[in-house]
């Protein structure tokens, strides 16, 4: 079964309680990049990726990990 990042970064943002606009500003990226990674509307880097799980508290293998 394969499982997007933009799935994983969902479930890590609902299981933390945190909305787009919130992850936005601890990204430091738009709501408008977080609302189209968690849609797979844009790819992202590892960077970016990096920058998601360190504002969601988690590492960036959970938000990768493919099942």
């Amino acid at each position: 079964m394969f499982i997007s990042n933009a799935e994983m970064i969902r479930k890590a943002m609902m299981n933390k309680g945190i909305g787009v606009t919130e992850l936005a500003k601890k990204a430091k990226l738009s709501q408008g990049a977080i609302s189209k990674i968690t849609t797979s509307d844009r790819r992202c880097t590892i960077r970016t990726i990096g920058r998601i799980s360190n504002a969601l508290g988690v590492s960036v293998e959970q938000i990768t990990i493919q099942a």
